[in-house]
């Protein structure tokens, strides 16, 4: 099983810590997506990915936006849910003004908000 995480959130895994700059920024993101994969699962096979493409998010969202992918598998077979990755990151605090295309209203994680949802979650495998 294999699960992909689309958001219009600069998740870069850039490695870079302990400095307050744009790279270590991004670097918290994905931390943040880790860990909070983490509440449940430990992440395998972990391959991190942007492009520019429609959003597909929410409705606030339109056109062509950056779209950050997080692809894993988790360690433990149907340890996960798509419906808990949705109740684990709404409301998760993020980093922003790094390098999306959109600008957020809420520095949150939004799973459940049709107009301003800014990640998403698919069984892929």
């Amino acid at each position: 099983m294999r699960f992909r995480i689309r958001t219009l959130v600069d998740i870069t895994h850039t490695r870079v810590r302990r400095r307050n700059d744009k790279e270590s920024n991004q670097q918290d993101n994905y931390d943040t997506v880790m860990q909070t994969i983490g509440l449940r699962v430990n992440p395998e096979n972990i391959k991190v990915y942007s492009d520019q493409e429609q959003a597909a998010l929410g409705s606030k969202y339109q056109g062509q936006q950056r779209i950050w992918y997080f692809d894993f598998t988790p360690n433990i077979e149907d340890a996960i849910t798509i419906d808990m990755l949705i109740n684990d990151f709404n409301l998760v605090p993020f980093i922003t003004e790094l390098d999306e295309t959109v600008e957020f209203a809420q520095n949150y994680f939004l799973t459940k908000d049709r107009k301003e949802t800014n990640i998403s979650f698919e069984q892929i495998e």
